[in-house]
């Protein structure tokens, strides 16, 4: 009578355990670009935000706004722990926004997208329009 063995080998187990390796070390990656360009189209989004309420300050005001006179609305857009929003240059005309990296975004913004200079998003509007920049992060 032969007896039957059940169960994994330890060759089996350890091609077992180096094929999720090496998925895990490609996945792992890719998985952080895409966190990183979640959290940086959140900030445009949120800048985007702030252009259109600026504009309805201009509407009622006249004038642009500070990032203090949009101090509510601004933490009614939920400000997050990846960026942080400045408001300056208010004025009659013109204003910039920014929305700078901090923490753990800026981290990845350096590691993953080196030299493409993503840590902050600025926009722009003057008489001239809208400018976005830097033009390849947006």
């Amino acid at each position: 009578m032969a007896k039957t063995t059940r169960g994994f080998t330890l060759i089996e187990l350890m091609i077992t355990i180096a094929v999720v390796a090496i998925l895990a070390a490609i996945a792992y990656p890719s998985y952080n670009r895409f966190i990183t360009k979640a959290a940086r189209d959140e900030a445009k989004s949120t800048l985007q935000q702030i252009e259109l309420l600026q504009e309805a300050w201009r509407r009622d005001n006249g004038v642009y706004a500070d990032a203090t006179a949009l101090a509510a609305q601004l933490t009614a857009l939920g400000e997050t722990d990846k960026y942080s929003y400045t408001i300056t240059a208010a004025g009659r005309t013109s204003y910039e926004a920014v929305a700078t990296a901090v923490g753990k975004q800026a981290a990845r913004e350096a590691a993953q997208f080196s030299g493409a200079g993503c840590e902050e998003l600025t926009i722009i509007v003057n008489l001239a329009g809208v400018t976005r920049e830097p033009e390849g992060c947006w």
